[in-house]
């Protein structure tokens, strides 16, 4: 086990600033419910038809499209990154979360 002081400083920098992006940019958005978790171990939940494919379509287009490994099932996604992602890391995950998000969305009945 790790106890440094920069990585858990970093686990809980990066993680507020992941959490932060996810709300900020998906808050407002009817698929949207909430951001749960706490340092690098959380999720977003979605509300909307059909969620258990949704959520494990948008990890599966995520692994594929990207490789980017999220855990999609049930009402929500799980993320998990490395404790010593970086802040350029951090964005490149969530820029294409986004991505495929609303690109998703946009075909969801």
């Amino acid at each position: 086990i790790i106890h440094t002081k920069k990585i858990l400083d970093n686990v809980l920098d990066q993680g507020n600033y992941m959490r932060k992006m996810l709300k900020d940019t998906l808050s407002s958005h009817d698929f949207y419910f909430d951001v749960r978790g706490r340092g690098l171990r959380f999720s977003i939940e979605f509300k909307c038809k059909n969620v258990n494919l949704f959520t494990s379509s948008l990890a599966k287009q995520m692994l594929e499209k990207h490789n980017i490994f999220i855990s999609g099932k049930f009402h929500r996604v799980c993320f998990t990154p490395a404790f010593i992602i970086t802040r350029k890391e951090a964005n490149y995950i969530l820029e294409n979360f986004f991505k495929e998000f609303f690109i998703l969305v946009s075909n969801w009945r």
